[in-house]
Order: C-alpha cells, then structure tokens, then sequence
C-alpha cells in the first residue's frame, strides 16, 4: 500500500511493484500466492541501477502466501551482492511471513541493517532513523 508520499519513480514487474518514494524509501509490494526468484531479483536491481545506483532504505511489504528461494536470502543477505542498500524494513501482514522474514534474519544475517515490523508506520520511522 502506497501512503501520500510522492512517488518519483515506479515500476511493475511480475512478482512485485516498486516504488521510489521522495523520501528516499524504495517501497516494494510484494503479489500474493508467489515464489520470488533470482530471476525477479536481477530484474529489480537493473532497474535500480538504471535509476543511478544509488543506495535506498528498503521497504519490503509482504503479500499473503509470499515465498522466497532459498538462493535469493542468501543472495539478499550478503555484503557483495547488496550494492543498493542502506537498510531493509519487512513489513509482515501474516504469520507464515513473519516466520519467514525472522528465519532470513536470523539464518542468513543481512550485513545491512534489517528488522521486521507488523505496522507500516513504525517500519518507515525506523528507516528515515537512517537519513
């Protein structure tokens, strides 16, 4: 869900939508019933690359019954490979999500800052913490 921030830039892909917010925040919406894959992944960081490759604090909102490839936490959680960001926020609507996102936390420890909220407000409050 996008808030009255607005939006500089946007793009659709397959499995999720992202949205480069004016304050800085990279929001993406994940869709329900899918598995991300590494292919879904390089198409998001070419077109963050296309925008500047600049560095963004991550908004990650779950939709239901999101899953993840085992090969994309630990690509996303490794320090080579995470070129564009600052700090990852996982907004999380389910239970199974959260197990999730707690699981990549504490399995793959992200070298970027990452913690998971219930509620959109304090997710973005503790990113902008980041500015």
């Amino acid at each position: 869900m996008i808030d009255a921030v607005k939006i500089l830039e946007e793009k659709k892909f397959k499995a999720f939508s992202m949205y480069l917010r004016e304050d800085g925040i990279m929001n993406t919406v994940f869709e329900d019933n899918i598995l991300i894959t590494i292919d879904d992944v390089e198409g998001a960081l070419n077109w963050v690359e296309s925008l500047g490759g600049k560095k963004y604090l991550n908004l990650f909102e779950g939709g239901y019954n999101t899953d993840f490839d085992p090969f994309v936490r630990e690509y996303a959680s490794s320090a080579e490979e995470n070129n564009y960001t600052i700090a990852d926020a996982i907004i999380t609507s389910t239970l199974s999500l959260n197990m999730v996102a707690k699981f990549y936390i504490q399995y793959n420890k992200p070298h970027m800052p990452t913690k998971v909220f219930k509620s959109r407000d304090e997710a973005i409050q503790w990113l902008l913490s980041f500015k």
